[in-house]
């Protein structure tokens, strides 16, 4: 082997045994993160979504604890069946796309549920219509599937990143969600956070986005993580204050509504 050889063959050797314990590394930065700053939807502001979960936790406690109990409930776009945990008295049933612990219904995209006319009290969709490429057929499945009076609670991002891509099909305005569930009786309707709340997760997620697609910047995250915890808590406290500021209702983080389909 050549000189040059043996240079660039001891490179990729050094490059390979940096990246292998970095990814470690990181593995462990990210535990020490969940243990200080709370797991998806419970965190706490040293987490850079905090200002988005503490939302649609409040939202999940609000609407959720209004239902009766021993009522069944469909969860659509289940995941991790993350508000659960709210009403552990309700009959849960999870439907999703991807399969999980939590998923009593896989579907495949733009296919009829295979439930039953009439089989749920409520449906319980957080964060899911975004990802829907036709909405209305999402629309009419639910309401087929909904008792008379059933009930649907359903939340969906305003100003948010793009995630999950290329499934993050859309954004929603109360006018959207209005139009789409005009065959229902809606109860409520509105917005969830201000503009406050929206500079946050914006500018959190910029720096999270930003860092996640760098090695190197992962290192340093590592390197500085408890400035890094610092500086999400210092940003979601003062940024989330100005909502009480903010009473425009055009720079939120989410809409939402409540609706029932007629009797």
């Amino acid at each position: 082997m050549s000189r040059l050889g043996r240079y660039e063959y001891n490179l990729k050797r050094i490059f390979s045994t940096v990246s292998r314990h970095g990814y470690s590394l990181i593995k462990v930065r990210d535990s020490a993160i969940d243990l200080i700053a709370g797991r998806h939807p419970n965190t706490n502001p040293f987490h850079h979504q905090w200002a988005m979960n503490r939302q649609l936790l409040s939202f999940a406690h609000k609407y959720i604890q209004e239902i009766p109990k021993g009522a069944t409930v469909l969860d659509v776009g289940v995941g991790s069946a993350p508000y659960w945990h709210v009403r552990p008295d309700l009959e849960w049933s999870g439907l999703d796309v991807a399969p999980s612990e939590k998923t009593d219904y896989l579907i495949t995209k733009n296919s009829l549920w295979p439930i039953k006319d009439n089989s749920f009290d409520v449906v319980l969709c957080t964060q899911v219509i975004e990802h829907v490429e036709d909405p209305a057929f999402l629309v009419s499945e639910i309401q087929r599937i909904l008792k008379p009076g059933g009930k649907i609670i359903l939340n969906a991002p305003f100003l948010y990143p793009f995630h999950g891509m290329p499934e993050d099909q859309a954004r929603y305005t109360t006018t959207q969600l209005l139009y789409f569930f005009r065959e229902f009786d809606i109860l409520d309707i509105g917005t969830l956070g201000g503009v406050g709340s929206s500079l946050a997760t914006i500018y959190l997620n910029f720096i999270n986005y930003k860092i996640s697609g760098n090695f190197p910047l992962q290192i340093l995250k590592i390197l500085l993580l408890p400035i890094w915890l610092i500086g999400n808590a210092l940003c979601n406290l003062v940024l989330v204050g100005l909502d009480k500021f903010d009473n425009t209702n055009s720079f939120p983080l989410n809409t939402f509504l409540i609706a029932k389909t007629p009797h």
